[in-house]
Parts: structure tokens; sequence; C-alpha cells
């Protein structure tokens, strides 16, 4: 099995597509081995269970949302950025309706203690 080019973010970018086919529910360490060419256990040396994945999949999801209504309403004031986000999102949720469902709901609550190191430098580096 290959292991050339598996990282934390090679593997944040495998979940978002097994999300996008499958939804949080089919987010797997199994799916992301199988999609990697890698044994599961290889996984382990970027995350630390399906539930730190899962809060990597939330930050990355918050940081695409974050990005692309910056973009929209950058240069546009009141009303018209007001409409122009809220498009954006309601675009954003029909276009990635699986991704959208996998944004957490409030980021207080994310049990961090479920993170390894590797997790924490990659949510703060966000």
């Amino acid at each position: 099995m290959r292991r050339a080019g598996l990282s934390q973010g090679a593997v944040v970018d495998l979940a978002m597509t097994v999300v996008d086919d499958h939804g949080i529910e089919g987010l797997t360490l199994a799916e992301i081995a199988s999609r990697a060419g890698v044994a599961t256990p290889s996984l382990y040396k970027h995350v630390r269970s399906v539930a730190a994945l899962r809060v990597l999949v939330g930050t990355r999801v918050l940081e695409e949302m974050t990005d692309r209504f910056a973009g929209a309403v950058m240069g546009r004031g009141g009303d018209d950025a007001v409409d122009t986000l809220m498009r954006e999102y309601r675009a954003y949720g029909t276009t990635h309706p699986n991704r959208y469902l996998a944004m957490p709901v409030d980021a207080e609550f994310i049990d961090l203690r479920s993170l390894n190191p590797l997790d924490m430098e990659t949510i703060a580096d966000s």
C-alpha cells in the first residue's frame, strides 16, 4: 500500500470527499484509508480518531464558508452586503449539503480532549 503524500491535510481532503459522497455519518477511518490506499492504522499518525477527524472536517467547512462569504461581501455595505451574505450562505448549503450538515452547531461544545497535538496545531493555525 502506498503512503507517499499522506498528511493531516490530505486526510482531511479525503474526508471532505467522503462527506460529499456519503454524509458525515459515512465518514469512517476505513473509508479514508481505502481512498488513500493505506491501511487504517496508518491514519493514526495524522488523526487520533474519527471524532477528531469530524472536528477537523467541521473546522474546514467553517474555513471554506468564511473564505467564500468574506470574498462575496468585500467592498459591499449595508443591505447589499447582508443580501449577498445570505445568498452565499444559501448557495453553500445547496451546493454542498453534506458539508453544510457537517458544520459544528456550537464550536464551544467541541470535545477538544479527543484531539491530539497535531490536530490542535491545525485548528490553532486556522
